[in-house]
């Protein structure tokens, strides 16, 4: 797992100062696609949250999972997750909503690699717990993925 505190630093712009990390970390498995989670974007359509990664990245192998019918298979068949920021409770909500937390679990330990930024390294950790977001709305549960198996808190430098 890549695991990114933010999707800017200081006034590098947005996913600027991580576009080399994730390079290296997708390293071959960058030329597959990418399946990108855009459900914490609050503020913006998740096609317009896919766009913006996709300018950002430079890589037109992302394809958000709001694209496809049978979102568990499309995590099943994933060898890349990218999961972005915003809201960690509207992204956890959702990811529950959609039953789509064990798949990612599952997809990782099976050797998916996995990145996310912000909200989208919060849900890597035990639980949502120390998410500075605020609540606006109630996931089934605060347990995250626990890929990293110990709280983060984004955003802190």
């Amino acid at each position: 797992a890549l695991l990114i505190s933010a999707s800017s630093y200081q006034d590098t712009g947005y996913l600027r100062h991580c576009k080399n990390w994730v390079k290296d970390f997708l390293g071959e498995s960058g030329k597959e696609e990418i399946l990108f989670i855009p459900y914490a974007g609050v503020r913006r359509s998740n096609d317009e949250y896919e766009q913006k990664v996709i300018d950002r990245l430079k890589n037109k192998n992302i394809k958000s999972i709001h694209h496809y019918e049978d979102k568990i298979s499309a995590i099943k068949n994933a060898s890349s997750i990218a999961v972005g920021g915003g809201n960690t409770f509207m992204l956890l909500y959702t990811l529950y909503k959609l039953n789509l937390v064990e798949p990612i679990k599952e997809a990782v330990a099976n050797g998916a690699k996995y990145f996310g930024w912000s909200a989208g390294a919060n849900i890597a950790g035990k639980t949502m717990m120390t998410t500075n977001d605020m609540p606006i709305i109630m996931p089934k549960s605060f347990d995250s993925l626990n890929i990293f198996p110990y709280q983060i808190n984004p955003h802190f430098i």
